[in-house]
């Protein structure tokens, strides 16, 4: 029965030190520029269900040197949402290490303020511009 309790106690403990910590990276992201995007098989964001989804946050390295990798997909098709975007955010066919500018390949932009859309590319990275 001691056991048990010394090990419930634990637990507690353990969880209750790492709260602040959590709490912190929380906050930190409800102010961090970002977007939110379902992927979508299909070539127009449905009516098939979404099969992942990810928020993007703006990075404050601008250009190629900030360029990060997709770790899902990619898919056909992206629906964008809920964007607080202070910069516009490209995003690209190519991953980071097949790009040799801002222009390569195939894109698109999400526009700080831009409203909900549809995007019919299959991400493989993005950037901030």
């Amino acid at each position: 029965m001691q056991i048990t309790t010394l090990i419930t106690l634990f637990a507690t403990a353990i969880a209750v030190s790492a709260t602040p910590v959590e709490l912190e990276e929380k906050r930190q992201l409800e102010g961090a520029p970002r977007v939110y995007a379902r992927f979508f098989r299909d070539n127009g964001c449905g009516p098939t269900p979404w099969a992942e989804d990810t928020v993007f946050l703006q990075s404050e390295t601008v250009g190629l040197a900030g360029c990060q990798d997709l770790t899902v997909g990619p898919f056909a098709s992206t629906s964008f949402d809920i964007n607080n975007f202070s910069r516009t955010v490209r995003f690209f066919n190519l991953p980071c290490s097949q790009l040799t500018s801002t222009t390569s390949g195939n894109f698109v932009d999400i526009a700080p303020g831009q409203a909900p859309s549809c995007k019919n590319l299959a991400i493989r990275s993005w950037v901030t511009i």
